[in-house]
């Protein structure tokens, strides 16, 4: 526990999701993708870095509201990275000193990430990268493996035949040994295309040196970027079932689930009841009650009530043995 750094990428503007909302800030079960990015860090680490560029005070004053008090304790700081410097991927993670010998590299976009995957970073090596092991690599860099290590890393345009057969892809996300990240660093070149500074090189650096690079292959699932719209509805039906598996696991029933939707942030106790259609929003708390189809309570609190069908429990409920009938509606009622 709080044995590494880690630096989470959010700088980029996600012009494929078609908005004017920084990509980091597109909802997911109530909450924006990069705050799941932040949650799941803070349980394996006190040294986050977040680096932001495009609509920086937008996306620093949105965040910020969830964690202040990480803030206050120095376990998260934001940076604007220095985009017309330092461009790129390798760029972004310039001018940062982590505090820990280890630091890992996330993707602000990734907001199915979890805290248990990230532990299986923890292998004694110069860099860790994350690998995906698909049916079809197509689209993807494709990664070589010899001997149990990463020989190579091509880009699929740049790739052989041979190599094109591989199915091993890059995953993004990579562990450091912050000795060897802060040293080889200054050490990037921008002299491709883009002008960019690209993070993959320094894993051909290691390469070239008979480092340690030790690929690991993860859960597809887990992480899973998001880069439009149709990939945003997806993840969110994933996170979805996660939050209502872990319900109903600790008691809850829940009537034809795939038609209910429960923000992140929701609490419910007891031998709760949802039928189908029910929508709970925001800091919602459930106890023992018995919500009935169609109906949507928000920022309310249920204790051994009933409500609906079709009823809608405004902010500011607080509902106590009670019954609400059909088409009810309440706001700040006790």
């Amino acid at each position: 526990m709080n044995n590494k750094s880690i630096i989470i990428l959010a700088a980029g503007a996600g012009t494929r999701m078609k908005s004017d909302t920084p990509k980091v800030l597109h909802k997911i079960s109530g909450k924006p993708m990069l705050y799941y990015s932040i949650k799941e860090s803070l349980k394996i680490s006190d040294d986050i870095v977040v680096v932001l560029y495009h609509q920086y005070e937008r996306v620093l004053k949105t965040i910020s509201a969830y964690f202040e008090n990480e803030i206050n304790e120095n376990k998260i700081k934001f940076v604007k990275q220095d985009h017309e410097n330092y461009p790129g991927t390798g760029g972004a993670v310039m001018n940062i000193t982590p505090t820990h010998d280890k630091v890992l590299v996330l993707n602000g976009d990734m907001p199915l990430i979890q805290a248990s995957e990230l532990t299986k970073f923890d292998v004694d090596a110069t860099i860790v990268m994350s690998v995906l092991n698909l049916q079809s690599a197509d689209g993807y860099g494709r990664v070589v493996i010899k001997d149990g290590k990463v020989a190579k890393i091509v880009e699929q345009k740049d790739a052989n035949e041979e190599e094109l057969k591989i199915n091993i892809a890059n995953a993004g996300i990579y562990q450091f040994d912050t000795k060897f990240l802060l040293e080889k660093l200054p050490k990037l070149s921008n002299d491709n295309a883009q002008k960019e500074y690209y993070i993959t090189d320094l894993v051909e650096m290691s390469i070239n040196e008979n480092k340690i690079l030790i690929p690991l292959e993860v859960n597809e699932e887990n992480f899973k970027g998001v880069n439009s719209k149709v990939e945003l509805a997806d993840a969110e039906v994933i996170h979805q079932n996660r939050i209502k598996k872990e319900f109903m696991k600790a008691g809850v029933i829940m009537r034809l689930p795939d038609t209910i939707y429960i923000e992140e942030g929701v609490e419910i106790e007891g031998e709760s009841i949802l039928e189908n259609g029910v929508t709970l929003l925001g800091n919602t708390k459930i106890v023992n009650s018995h919500i009935k189809t169609n109906t949507v309570i928000e920022d309310a609190i249920l204790v051994d009530s009933d409500a609906g069908p079709m009823a809608r429990i405004r902010p500011g409920s607080e509902l106590n043995k009670t019954h609400i009938g059909n088409f009810v509606e309440t706001k700040k009622a006790t």
